[in-house]
């Protein structure tokens, strides 16, 4: 009974699938699959001025019903940018040996369309699928996409400056939800201006204030603020509208020790930088904090003389090589009174496991030395973001005896940190203000990066072209 059975659906699945192709209300159900487009391609064409350039590798999606008799034929990966769609050769195939016909663009006569000839795919073309017997035909409906803008290039929009940043005199940005965020230094006081992320930005200023160093002490866990100031933690839930205290605890080996510094937070974890010399961390949303693994938890943690001290930055990404996994970055600068000779920055990792049985992830010390050909340099106001699936950094003036210029490069790290080289792609604005006493830098949802300049109040949003296709 088995084997008897199994054909039976085959075909039954076959009579359906042809009756779904055919009109309802026609008594003779026309079997418009005995004939049919069943591959196409475009092998070659002129790009960018460079002719017999191979493009078969740009896949074309073939809908066979897309209408009574009528199919279409279309790459959802768009040609390179640079193609000249006038110059096109394509190849094909088809099923019982049909014969394929292009539409002429003017007199809308049939030619057959022959793979040695070349194609004028500017414009939506019609193929006609004739049966070698001469008894069926099929219609298909082609157009051929081509990217009209360089896919790595990016561009950067200066929108209208806001005086109300350009007063700052140190400051911090950040995302929340569809808001930016810029924590400020205002005098003796950290000021809060907010934007949504999506058209003009139209800043508000909050009517919240914190004392004047809570802006480098700000984190945002899945979108949620914490805001260290002084010795007290709040956080906020309506991005940043209201703020309630977090009663929490430091538990360390040093008696009297506290949280410093609040320095970031990945998916599930928020850290902070103690004034016991340790990286603490919290995974209850701040309320309880311990010394962090390989961040001075244990006796036997090494290199924790290369923790930072100024100038910290922080990124949180998902590890691009396991699900449920963030990568988690910090870097900066060690104090200047003590190490004031150093040109090369400090970077810390930790790879953070929050899927079910996961091990516990430790901070590694990616240590400067004289091997490193393309360290981070020493910069001040350092800022480190995470984008397309590399680090990007940049800051102000080196510091000690590194010489680097005011904001003068991105540098980018494709290696999770370890090595960071400049990249032509990422060319800051030639009219953004390098003599700005403060900056911050922030990257949203839609993949644009944000810059905000105290003294002008320059407000930067840039990104690449390609991170705003939809296809």
């Amino acid at each position: 009974m088995k084997y008897c059975l199994r054909p039976i659906y085959i075909l039954l699945s076959v009579v359906l699938f042809f009756v779904a192709c055919a009109d309802d209300d026609n008594d003779e159900i026309v079997l418009y699959n005995d004939i049919a487009i069943t591959g196409f391609q475009i092998t070659s064409g002129t790009v960018s001025g460079v002719e017999g350039v191979g493009l078969s590798y740009i896949p074309f999606s073939i809908d066979h019903c897309f209408g009574e008799a009528f199919g279409k034929i279309e790459n959802n990966t768009p040609l390179p940018y640079g193609t000249d769609l006038t110059t096109l050769f394509c190849g094909y195939y088809t099923k019982n040996n049909a014969l394929v016909f292009i539409e002429d663009l003017m007199t809308g006569e049939w030619k057959y369309l022959s793979s040695t000839d070349v194609q004028n795919f500017s414009t939506t073309r019609y193929l006609h699928v004739m049966s070698s017997d001469n008894t069926a035909e099929r219609t298909y409906e082609l157009k051929v996409n081509v990217y009209k803008e360089k896919g790595d290039e990016f561009v950067w929009n200066r929108l209208a400056d806001e005086p109300d940043i350009a007063g700052m005199e140190a400051m911090k940005a950040f995302v929340v939800g569809r808001k930016i965020m810029v924590f400020g230094k205002d005098g003796t006081q950290t000021t809060v201006l907010s934007a949504d992320v999506a058209g003009t930005p139209s800043w508000q200023k909050s009517g919240i204030t914190f004392g004047a160093d809570a802006y480098r002490n700000v984190a945002v866990l899945n979108d949620t603020l914490f805001v260290l100031d002084g010795t007290r933690l709040v956080r906020s839930t309506d991005m940043g509208e209201t703020y309630t205290d977090v009663p929490y605890t430091y538990t360390s080996s040093v008696a009297g020790a506290a949280l410093k510094q609040l320095v970031g937070a990945s998916t599930t974890e928020i850290y902070a930088l103690a004034d016991d010399g340790k990286i603490a961390v919290s995974t209850d949303k701040g309320e309880t904090w311990t010394p962090d693994a390989g961040a001075g938890a244990s006796d036997n943690d090494e290199n924790m003389e290369w923790l930072p001290a100024e100038d910290i930055a922080f990124s949180s990404a998902p590890f691009a090589y396991n699900d449920m996994t963030d990568y988690v970055l910090m870097a900066g600068n060690r104090a200047s009174a003590e190490h004031n000779g150093d040109t090369k920055a400090v970077v810390w990792r930790k790879i953070v496991e929050y899927a079910p049985y996961s091990h516990a992830g430790k901070w590694i010390c990616m240590m400067p030395d004289d091997a490193s050909y393309y360290p981070l340099p020493r910069l001040d106001k350092l800022a480190v973001v995470s984008y397309d699936g590399s680090l990007l950094a940049l800051g102000g003036a080196g510091k000690g005896e590194c010489t680097a210029e005011p904001l003068s490069a991105i540098y980018e790290s494709r290696d999770g940190g370890v090595t960071w080289k400049t990249n032509t792609s990422y060319a800051l604005p030639a009219e953004l203000d390098r003599n700005t006493p403060a900056f911050a830098v922030a990257v949203d949802a839609d993949s644009y990066i944000w810059i905000v300049c105290a003294g002008t109040g320059q407000v930067w949003k840039g990104r690449l072209n390609r991170l705003g296709w939809t296809n």
